[in-house]
């Protein structure tokens, strides 16, 4: 397997979404990567982010796969973003946000939303193959933004999915509607 072809198994595991660190993990040089992008076969994205041409996937995680590499290593879909990703709540922010404890420079699209946080930021979970706040951190996060009743149901749509475990899911809820008591 050539060097192409081994970036080419990085990109369809991450939604044909690569990075210039992928690239050199798997021994291509910069130089290499920008005739890929001239020849057609990569799509530049942004500052060290492409998309395979091959790909055709017209999925929607192919946005919040491309969201998290902007936001770099260690970065996660973060709040209510997680709930839009997973089609809960009827949640549809305006961009995805994107929590990272790195400082981020380079210049973002105008739907990624970089959200710095502290040393004490949660471990990612992997939902659909993408990094993500836990769920249950998500949808703390996201009460007063979202009405109770679509959080509630998120929960249940969660738990039916696998997303949630019963208990984490009884004690959401039990949260929400004592908020929602006061």
């Amino acid at each position: 397997m050539n060097s192409f072809e081994k970036l080419l198994s990085i990109g369809m595991d991450n939604y044909g979404i690569v990075t210039s660190e992928d690239a050199k993990s798997v021994g291509l040089s910069d130089r290499v990567v920008f005739s890929h992008v001239k020849n057609g076969k990569l799509l530049r994205r942004g500052q060290g982010i492409f998309k395979l041409a091959v790909f055709s996937s017209s999925d929607e995680m192919d946005r919040y796969a491309e969201a998290v590499a902007f936001g770099g290593k260690g970065a996660m879909i973060y709040g209510e973003s997680v709930l839009a990703m997973l089609n809960l709540a009827f949640a549809n922010p305006p961009l995805i946000e994107v929590a990272t404890n790195r400082r981020v420079r380079k210049k973002l699209p105008t739907w990624v939303k970089i959200v710095r946080i502290g040393a004490g930021m949660a471990m990612a979970e992997y939902y659909r193959g993408i990094p993500c706040q836990p769920l249950r951190d998500a949808i703390r996060l996201c009460k007063g933004r979202i009405l109770p009743e679509r959080i509630l149901a998120a929960i249940e749509s969660a738990k039916d999915e696998g997303w949630l475990s019963s208990d984490d899911g009884e004690d959401l809820k039990k949260e929400i509607r004592k908020e929602v008591a006061q």
